[in-house]
């Protein structure tokens, strides 16, 4: 039996309900700046929202 990486860090229901907090405040914030708009239930980029350009890849590198 192998093990997951859930296995080895449970997400207890604390945890689970700090992480809904954060993420609840992360997309309230963006929805108040614009970067995300609410429409037909969902949650859509804003008209302030600005994607990061992707680094370039070269030789070598992590990716």
């Amino acid at each position: 039996m192998s093990l997951s990486v859930q296995d080895c860090n449970p997400l207890t229901p604390e945890k689970l309900r700090i992480l809904q907090l954060v993420v609840q405040e992360a997309v309230d914030h963006w929805l108040e700046t614009g970067w995300l708009e609410r429409k037909d239930g969902k949650v859509i980029p804003g008209k302030n929202f600005k994607p990061t350009p992707e680094l370039p890849r070269t030789p070598g590198s992590v990716w």
